[in-house]
């Protein structure tokens, strides 16, 4: 937000939201592709596991169930990229916008043929493709994407964004 010209809330305020659901994002407990409610806007920070190690932290079992909830030319794709899968699902229902942090691995040549399902419903409108990410001792550089299905100039922002 400071870096964008806007200053930081003093006071955020919390509310309980009874829509929220503490469940698996990706899987049912059947296995099956869980649905995402239906909302304007989809906002955030997937958790990042490479494709190559997902079956030794996820389990063998997980990790199938996974990939058979995508298209069967699938290629083996980060962890992260099942949240842009779900999110062009979404969006086919009726959510406009979406946003990610996503590490820079969502720019792969793999990755990106699944997340285009996404972009080819709700395009790319403002993205930073190799921003830093500090927390907590990770050091990883991480790509923002937001994608949206209507933009009418800067609508997103009531300041023009300042790009790197």
């Amino acid at each position: 937000m400071r870096r964008n010209g806007f200053e930081a809330a003093k006071n955020p305020i919390l509310r309980k939201l009874g829509s929220i659901q503490n469940r698996d994002a990706l899987l049912n407990p059947d296995g099956t592709l869980a649905e995402w409610p239906v909302a304007d806007a989809i906002v955030g920070n997937p958790p990042f596991l490479g494709a190559k190690w997902m079956l030794d932290r996820l389990g063998e079992e997980y990790t199938q169930a996974l990939r058979a909830i995508l298209p069967d030319d699938a290629p083996a794709v980060n962890l992260v990229t099942y949240w842009f899968y779900q999110a062009a699902r979404a969006v086919v229902r009726g959510t406009q916008r979406v946003g990610f942090v996503a590490t820079n691995m969502i720019r792969s040549p793999a990755n990106v043929a699944l997340a285009k399902q996404l972009y080819s419903r709700a395009p790319i409108r403002v993205a930073w493709s190799d921003e830093p990410w500090v927390v907590d001792g990770a050091d990883i550089r991480v790509s923002i994407v937001v994608c949206s299905t209507h933009w009418q100039g800067n609508r997103f922002w009531p300041k023009p964004l300042r790009y790197l």
